[in-house]
């Protein structure tokens, strides 16, 4: 299952709007720069009564008061306490000691998405997959948007992989997957979110992000211009059905944009790519994932890489609580 992961240093916006369809917010945004905050500690953590694994999150007091991020941290409790979605990191527990802030996670022990693009075989992803963990995505935006919470943070490093190969969510902001009205700073509603989609699939899609050569780094203010002026291309690794989805998800204008029209998430479920998806089944829990790869392969590419699967820092250490 994939997870969207939540956390403090993203910009994570929760407003008092639904649709949002490029409109402005009307609650009060919570956002945060993630460059201006340290990484937090992730510890894997073991429930002594049952045997459950988990991850523990530590935010170290002096570094959240330093950069007065005591209501982010709350925020973030907050919100993870409000969501309940398989395709979002649950909240299991928080605590604090003397010197940190502790908030118990999901276990997510399949790796990143990112890892998976580009680290086992070819870049990129076969379109059984892509169209599986997209909607699974989709699926844990459309609780989000129903909640008024708006994501923003659509991308593969945000992306995580269960022990059973779905998928959960995540938060850091990049300029490279923001789309052109957060770039312009104009008001804007979920109809970031569905921009970030349509960069995921467009990533998985072609192993390399939209607007950018594979291994090119370009500076954010080049990056910016070519989000709001220049036109993604593609190759004969695109379907049909998959150009016409990352065109509608990446159309410039917000209220032309797909899942902006008026219905929210149904219109990107109902789109041709998603036809061999039963997405009830899928909100279920009743749809066994199309790829299970062998575990002990990714951790030896992973240590041959000199990194480890996950992005969200896991120790080696493990906690009894």
């Amino acid at each position: 299952m994939f997870c969207l992961k939540v956390n403090c240093f993203a910009q994570v916006e929760e407003t008092k709007v639904g649709a949002g369809n490029g409109k402005k917010c009307c609650g009060s945004p919570t956002s945060v720069s993630a460059w201006t905050w340290p990484r937090p500690l992730v510890w894997a953590c073991q429930v002594r009564s049952s045997g459950m694994m988990y991850a523990c999150k530590k935010l170290d007091k002096t570094h959240v008061k330093k950069r007065r991020g005591e209501a982010m941290a709350l925020n973030e409790k907050e919100i993870l306490e409000a969501v309940d979605s398989r395709f979002v990191v649950n909240l299991a527990y928080a605590y604090e000691t003397k010197h940190a802030l502790c908030m118990v996670l999901t276990m997510m022990s399949g790796g990143d998405l990112r890892f998976h693009i580009y680290n086992i075989g070819t870049p990129g992803l076969e379109r059984e997959r892509v169209c599986f963990y997209a909607a699974e995505v989709c699926c844990g935006l459309t609780h989000l948007h129903q909640m008024s919470i708006i994501y923003r943070d659509l991308k593969p490093e945000n992306i995580l992989l269960d022990e059973k190969y779905n998928v959960n969510n995540i938060i850091q902001m990049k300029t490279s997957f923001a789309a052109p009205e957060v770039i312009g700073h104009e008001p804007y509603g979920v109809s970031a979110d569905w921009w970030g989609l349509g960069c995921l699939i467009y990533e998985m899609t072609a192993g390399k992000p939209p607007l950018r050569s594979r291994g090119e780094h370009p500076k954010p203010p080049e990056m910016e211009r070519r989000i709001q002026n220049e036109k993604e291309e593609y190759t004969k690794m695109f379907s049909k059905e998959i150009k016409d989805l990352c065109s509608s998800l990446l159309a410039k204008d917000p209220m032309k944009r797909l899942g902006c029209r008026g219905s929210g998430g149904s219109e990107v479920k109902a789109h041709p790519f998603f036809k061999t998806i039963n997405f009830r089944m899928l909100e279920a829990g009743s749809v066994d994932p199309p790829f299970k790869p062998d575990v002990s392969i990714m951790y030896k590419c992973s240590i041959h890489l000199g990194e480890t699967i996950h992005d969200t820092y896991y120790s080696n250490v493990l906690l009894i609580l």
